[in-house]
């Protein structure tokens, strides 16, 4: 009988870590399938205010977002960003006191939900798009350490 050479030694470790990187794959899509799905209820939860539990509803839904952004890969940075402006947004929404108007929001706290958001999406969509996904990261605005932007 003859020894086993380097490559027929290393074959068993090249194929296992083969298949775990093939399976890495599968799941990083399913995880950014469901961060997206969680992703659409995030202008639905900024804008329900007014109940008892409405804060610590946004608190959970917002927890559960950052996990699975977290897990689809988004970058902290990003999941960061859209959190603040899901909460400023919730801060920002007043009652009208008139039932027909509703609930509005003066400034630009929408518009910065929306592009945060849009970041987001720019992230999960297709993970071969580099330069969308670059373009993404480098336009989260800067975050003092008092969290100002």
């Amino acid at each position: 009988m003859s020894e086993p050479t380097l490559l027929q030694q290393l074959l068993p470790v090249g194929t296992l870590l083969l298949g775990a990187g093939i399976a890495s794959l599968g799941r990083r899509n399913d995880s950014r399938r469901r961060a997206a799905e969680l992703l659409v209820e995030v202008d639905r939860k900024a804008w329900t205010k007014g109940g008892e539990g409405d804060w610590l509803d946004l608190q959970v839904y917002l927890g559960q977002l950052q996990v699975a952004l977290r897990s689809a890969g988004v970058p902290q940075r990003l999941v960061d960003d859209l959190s603040r402006a899901a909460v400023a947004h919730w801060q920002a929404a007043e009652h009208s006191g008139d039932p027909d108007v509703g609930w509005y929001v003066i400034g630009d706290e929408t518009d910065r939900l929306r592009s945060s958001k849009g970041r987001v999406l720019d992230w999960l969509d297709r993970p071969w798009k580099i330069f969308r996904r670059w373009r993404a990261f480098r336009s989260v605005p800067a975050v003092a350490a008092d969290g100002s932007t």
